[in-house]
């Protein structure tokens, strides 16, 4: 009997739903593991229907693995292939899956537009072949994040709310999902600089993966980094730095230190580092974060443009000219894919002009 069979007869063959749940739980080795028994079994001997699922699944992993270039490859071809079984709602729910996958890379990429016409396209599809309210509700809650990226928070805010409202329709008990639209309600609400605004649904993400998933999933450490910055600008310094370093030991045993989600962790800690005066701590920190970053997203990608920000600031005292270059560094990657009134560009401009006068 063949490892796909084997697979088969023994969990059912659902790689996608197994893949996903080994990488939500933090078994990222887990999930290659099984891609790997699975996808030993050489193509020839492979239906069209699993060779999409296969690819799929290895575009998921790949994306949680930190590894963008095999994650796009994957899910591009993963999308043509999932398109051709659009007849049927579990094939549809796989290209609705396969897309918004494919768009949440292209957004890693800071490929804001691209992903939000593969997302608005999906959406399309989603009405035509009458797909399930939970994948309407996960693709919603997709654009808007690729929404408050581009600085527009006003339609993040409403795809948010359609989402809550769509997965509030279909089951009684908050899931993983819910947990993944209060979070982002939170993400948007901190950066309009409303902190108060934001606790609570970052709060509740944690509260809602925890329960769903346990203390030491990915997911659930992701939550945590996110809710530390607001209680951080909340003036709630101890808490904010005892969950970031939770997430952290977390984040780094699961990827080691130079993953992405790492690196953003390590950011936010150079700034609670920085308000406590130890500076050449935060100095650090922010080196090492914006250098992982440049590696997983290159020098150009516009969420390095927060930490040159952050660390301009931090250096014009000591060095201006350094400090000075560091934030027209910022503003020049922000100009080229953001809106002029984005808040962060708003505060490197204002902070530039400090330095100029």
């Amino acid at each position: 009997m063949s490892d796909v069979q084997t697979y088969v007869q023994t969990y059912g063959g659902d790689l996608v739903e197994d893949c996903l749940r080994l990488v939500e739980g933090g078994d990222l080795d887990g999930a290659q593991n099984l891609l790997s028994r699975v996808g030993s079994e050489p193509a020839s001997q492979r239906t069209d229907e699993r060779d999409a699922d296969l690819r799929l699944a290895a575009g998921i992993v790949a994306y949680a693995a930190g590894d963008i270039e095999s994650a796009a490859a994957d899910l591009s071809l993963a999308v043509s292939q999932t398109r051709k079984f659009c007849g049927s709602l579990s094939g549809v729910h796989s290209f609705l899956q396969a897309t918004h996958y494919l768009a949440m890379v292209r957004r890693s990429e800071g490929q804001y537009l691209a992903a939000r016409q593969l997302l608005t396209e999906a959406l399309s599809i989603s009405e035509i072949k009458n797909a399930s309210l939970q994948d309407v509700a996960v693709l919603h809650n997709e654009l808007g994040i690729v929404c408050k990226y581009e600085g527009l928070f006003d339609e993040a805010a409403a795809y948010y709310e359609k989402a809550l409202l769509l997965l509030e329709s279909i089951a009684d008990v908050e899931d993983s999902d819910t947990a993944s639209v209060y979070h982002n309600i939170g993400g948007l609400e901190f950066s309009r600089g409303d902190y108060a605004a934001a606790e609570m649904p970052a709060r509740r993400a944690v509260a809602i993966r925890e329960r769903a998933l346990g203390q030491e999933s990915e997911l659930v450490a992701a939550d945590k980094a996110a809710l530390s910055p607001i209680l951080f600008e909340l003036g709630k310094m101890d808490e904010a730095e005892k969950l970031l370093r939770e997430a952290l030991q977390i984040l780094e045993s699961l990827y080691g230190a130079d993953h992405y989600e790492v690196a953003i962790s390590i950011g936010n800690l150079a700034a609670i580092a920085q308000s406590r005066g130890r500076l050449e701590e935060a100095e650090a920190l922010y080196t090492r974060a914006l250098g992982a970053l440049e590696q997983h997203l290159g020098p150009e990608h516009p969420e390095i443009a927060p930490v040159l920000h952050n660390l301009g600031l931090l250096t014009r005292n000591r060095d201006p000219e350094q400090g000075r270059a560091l934030l027209v560094r910022a503003s020049e990657i922000l100009s080229s894919s953001v809106r002029s009134t984005h808040p962060t560009l708003s505060a490197i401009t204002e902070a530039l002009q400090v330095s100029d006068g």
